[in-house]
């Protein structure tokens, strides 16, 4: 099967296969889950009709899942920033910050 040239688009396609229990994904991103087509939408209201199959579909189990990922995946992100932003820190500095972020909501 050809892959999706475009890395964001691969990833952001096999993410969501893997979220819908498919096991493979097809060209920028046509994935195929639970009889659902997954494609590239040109007009906002079809990409939001999409996503709330998509969610509608889960599991609460996978809703969660994908709620701590997202929330891990900024702690890394911000994390990242930080040690761009701040060099001379060092990781217990760079962890230390990001928690304070993370539990005052602030950027």
């Amino acid at each position: 099967m050809q892959r999706c040239t475009n890395p964001r688009e691969q990833w952001v396609g096999e993410a969501l296969a893997s979220l819908l229990g498919a096991t493979e994904v097809a060209p920028t991103p046509l994935t195929m889950a639970k009889g659902y087509e997954i494609k590239r939408l040109s007009e906002q209201e079809g990409m939001i009709a999409l996503q709330k199959k998509i969610y509608q579909s889960m599991t609460p189990d996978q809703k969660l899942k994908l709620a701590l990922r997202l929330y891990y995946s900024a702690k890394q992100l911000k994390a990242a920033a930080l040690h761009y932003d701040y060099p001379k820190w060092t990781e217990k500095e760079i962890q230390e910050e990001v928690r304070e972020i993370f539990l005052y909501g602030r950027t």
